[in-house]
């Protein structure tokens, strides 16, 4: 028998939500919201596949409703969907939402019923899977040493890494996305951080491409570059765990990295936990390329097939 799959839509404008929930009605059970707190009482007594929210409610933001989500029913995947695109509603969306996809209005009703798809199958599947406790998620591999790859054109990043996080993982840095693949090909990587400068399109164009290939790595973006868009599309098509602006509190950093750190450890143990961060394909023309230049990059390490992660 096949299990029900359960969408919850969160609103507090009643046509949108009356309108989403005439395109998913037909195909899953839908739940409707108008309010980040009616929306937890719901998620409190139904099992909730995928959440659809929007960012600008009163009372209660759509991230800070997906922030709650998270820990209430981490399996639950988390859909932000709004008309606004201001910064800090979009890298808190990642760093506090985790969230699987980011759209914008007006939506395209095909194109999101696709994201839903996908986030129901990916949701139907992380339920069945026991998750494990969090204390032995953290010491089960206590003698296995992460790896960081860095990505820094100035070569500064590593030395700052090293004084907020120790030895708790060995820091290896690069100066080139190229340098990066290479790497990547040839030596297990656990997370990668970005310090993007000179080379932004590129740099991003790699995170991208980083986790198509191998969705178990982390990956971290340190920026000066202030682009909702841009974050939106690392969101989606990079599926990032976390973002930060310079100048970075370094406090705020190492509290990112052990958390990342913790994470990893649990994706070792359980590598289906993986499926959550499948990305979308990369939307404008010139990302495409340079990706795809660096995917045959990293195809040519494997006698120009693709690697095992695609």
């Amino acid at each position: 028998m096949e299990m029900q799959t359960n969408i919850l839509i969160v609103d507090d404008e009643s046509r949108i939500i009356r309108t989403l929930g005439r395109l998913m009605r037909p195909h899953y059970q839908t739940f409707l919201a108008n309010s980040g707190e009616e929306a937890l009482d719901i998620l409190r007594n139904n099992r909730i596949h995928v959440i659809i929210s929007d960012q600008r409610m009163p009372e209660m933001t759509g991230v800070e409703l997906l922030s709650k989500v998270k820990q209430l029913s981490p399996n639950t995947t988390r859909v932000l969907l709004t008309g606004y695109s201001d910064l800090s509603a979009v890298v808190n969306s990642v760093n506090e939402g985790e969230i699987f996809r980011y759209i914008t209005k007006p939506w395209n009703n095909d194109e999101l019923f696709k994201t839903v798809k996908q986030a129901a199958d990916i949701s139907l599947k992380l339920f069945d899977v026991k998750v494990v406790p969090e204390n032995k998620s953290e010491t089960s591999n206590d003698n296995e040493i992460s790896t960081i790859l860095t990505l820094d054109s100035s070569a500064s990043l590593k030395p700052t890494l090293e004084g907020v996080i120790g030895r708790k993982a060995q820091i290896v840095s690069v100066i080139s996305p190229i340098d990066a693949m290479d790497y990547l090909a040839t030596h297990n990587v656990n997370i990668v951080i970005t310090n993007s400068s000179d080379n932004l399109k590129e740099d991003l164009a790699f995170v991208k491409v980083t986790k198509a290939n191998y969705p178990q790595i982390l990956s971290v973006v340190i920026t000066e570059e202030a682009d909702s868009h841009r974050v939106i599309g690392l969101i989606n098509e990079g599926q990032i765990y976390r973002y930060l602006i310079k100048p970075v509190n370094l406090g705020l950093l190492k509290i990112y990295l052990l958390s990342a750190l913790r994470y990893q450890k649990k994706l070792l143990l359980q590598p289906e936990l993986a499926i959550r961060h499948q990305v979308a394909e990369i939307q404008d023309e010139e990302g495409r390329k340079l990706g795809a230049s660096l995917f045959q990059r990293l195809r040519s390490f494997f006698g120009g097939h693709a690697s095992p992660m695609v």
